[in-house]
């Protein structure tokens, strides 16, 4: 069982708040994927942005703040935030956490596809649990 105690009840603001495509998104980008390691990189408190976002946790463990609940995190979970939705991470240790960003035009893209209804998946940005493993990172 899990001991919340050990867990804030809120994480404060990020320094942005507001992620737009602008920031995000570059050249024309309709996908961008990167590693988030907390233990190098700064955390992420409360933020929301325009665009879908997918996060794996690949690393670790926490709680992953969604609105006004909090939920745990720890390997192989996996989180869809929709967009204008209020979210963030908090780890008293280390979270490594894998980001695919999911921009509008994307969607748009490629929407006959997507609403397929399962008969067909795009994968053209995908990366499996044993391909994060061969970047050194332990799912």
């Amino acid at each position: 069982m899990e001991n919340t105690a050990a867990y804030p009840l809120t994480l404060p603001d990020d320094s942005r708040v507001e992620w737009s495509y602008d920031n995000i998104f570059k050249n024309g980008e309709l996908v961008r994927c990167y590693f988030h390691d907390t233990k190098t990189l700064v955390p992420i408190n409360m933020h929301y942005h325009h665009f879908y976002e997918i996060n794996i946790i690949v690393n670790g463990q926490g709680r992953h703040y969604i609105g006004n609940q909090s939920f745990q995190a720890q390997n192989g979970d996996v989180f869809v935030i929709p967009p204008m939705m209020r979210h963030g991470y908090w780890s008293q240790d280390n979270l490594v956490i894998f980001h695919a960003l999911i921009s509008q035009a994307y969607l748009n893209k490629y929407e006959e596809r997507l609403d397929t209804k399962g008969s067909e998946v795009i994968k053209p940005y995908s990366y499996s649990l044993q391909t994060i493993n061969q970047l050194g990172f332990k799912a």
